[in-house]
């Protein structure tokens, strides 16, 4: 089993901690948020490591050379990382892969215990995709799961409305195990097509969505009920991530900031400002947790 590792984006959400820093660099809980990954494949012999590299290239690679001597990891250059988008660096990466085996596919923002990683690839199927229950505070695409978890439709960002309901839904965790087969028969050749032909603005999920809605693809939702994991997009992320994976610092954390604990599992009624609110997201938050607001 091999895996990718899409790494090429500016973390601009993130700002200013990337100005002067690749984003998976970024210490959270004792490690730099590339280790942690690079460490659980290493530990599952999950070889070759394919990394597709964008912005500060060049300090990633070293550090994960000088960090990894021995793991094998490859590098693909998206030298168009600033006008393009994850569709894109995975494309390009697929194209230098040998796909001759099962792939993992991760994204760097993401920390998680190995308990996560252990569940995908204990799967029972081909293909499958980690999820977990939808809950305040998360954003980004969600997914319905069908009869034994199979999922039926894939909904980004741009489609959730201020009347979308989260009540049934479930967040991509963007780990993924991909059969061989599936790579090279279908995902690949429509990843390539669109991105030369379409859009290379857009995400990989788009190409998910749309494999699953012609039923060209069955991908099953492994759902990651209690394990830790969390999405790293900006500075209160990381934060809460920190909150997380070190309980010895709770405390500290909680106390020396003000307000801002959403993302923490704590119950906050600290008063944020925000002369924007409220947004669609805000409102669709809202309504489905009314009763618990109540």
């Amino acid at each position: 089993m091999q895996a990718l590792i899409l790494a090429a984006g500016i973390g601009r959400r993130m700002q200013p901690l990337t100005a002067a820093r690749h984003k998976t660099l970024l210490p959270i809980s004792g490690g730099t948020i590339i280790d942690r990954i690079l460490d659980g494949l290493q530990a599952r012999s999950i070889s070759p490591v394919t990394v597709a590299t964008g912005y500060r290239s060049e300090e990633l690679i070293d550090h994960i050379v000088g960090r990894f001597p021995s793991l094998d990891v490859r590098f693909v250059h998206n030298p168009e990382f600033e006008t393009t988008n994850n569709i894109h660096s995975m494309a390009l990466a697929m194209e230098e892969m040998d796909l001759d085996d099962d792939v993992v596919l991760i994204e760097s923002d993401l920390i998680y215990e190995d308990a996560v990683l252990d569940r995908l690839l204990s799967s029972p199927y081909e293909n499958v995709a980690l999820v977990d229950h939808f809950r305040p505070g998360m954003d980004g695409t969600v997914v319905t799961l069908g009869d034994q978890g199979v999922i039926t439709q894939v909904i980004p960002p741009a489609l959730q409305s201020s009347d979308f309901s989260f009540a049934d839904k479930y967040k991509t965790l963007n780990i993924y195990r991909f059969s061989a087969e599936f790579l090279r028969d279908c995902l690949q050749k429509l990843l390539t097509y669109y991105t030369k032909t379409f859009d290379r603005n857009s995400y990989y999920e788009l190409i998910l969505g749309i494999l699953i809605y012609m039923q060209q693809a069955e991908i099953h939702g492994e759902i990651v009920d209690g394990s830790l994991w969390a999405e790293v997009d900006d500075p209160n992320d990381l934060r809460g991530a920190e909150f997380t994976f070190s309980p010895a610092q709770r405390y500290d954390l909680l106390t020396s900031g003000w307000g801002g604990n959403w993302g923490t599992g704590i119950l906050d009624f600290a008063f944020i400002r925000n002369m924007h609110f409220p947004t669609s997201a805000m409102l669709s938050e809202l309504r489905a947790n009314l009763p618990d607001l109540l």
